[in-house]
């Protein structure tokens, strides 16, 4: 993504690829701040997030360091194919926990329904 040879571009693509990750972690990680909002809303927004971050970041850096012609293209290309399975991961777990809460509560209240009826 960033032009040129050598080790040290390699360095900074693989320091570049670590900072994208960490954006989206943490961009994933704070789904609860909208909890009162639409799934999908939610989804589709701290991906705009994600993303603006991460191309923001890049054009920044653009201005210290040369970044390939097709670079934006690649980092949204490769920053999506990621950030898409990982977001289907999260929010499969966030979805079978959320479930297996709900079934704890759900016995939690059967249990305290038997108990008031003897």
């Amino acid at each position: 993504i960033l032009c040129g040879f050598g080790e040290q571009n390699t360095h900074l693509n693989a320091l570049f690829m670590l900072y994208c990750t960490i954006v989206g972690v943490i961009v994933l990680s704070m789904h609860y701040l909208f909890e009162e909002v639409s799934t999908i809303v939610i989804i589709l927004l701290q991906y705009v997030v994600a993303m603006g971050l991460v191309l923001g970041s890049m054009f920044v850096l653009s201005f210290f360091i040369a970044v390939d012609t097709d670079g934006y293209f690649e980092m949204w290309r490769s920053f999506s194919i990621i950030y898409v399975l990982g977001a289907i991961s999260y929010y499969v777990s966030l979805y079978i926990e959320v479930n297996k809460q709900n079934n704890l509560l759900n016995e939690i209240k059967l249990n305290d329904l038997e108990r008031k009826r003897n």
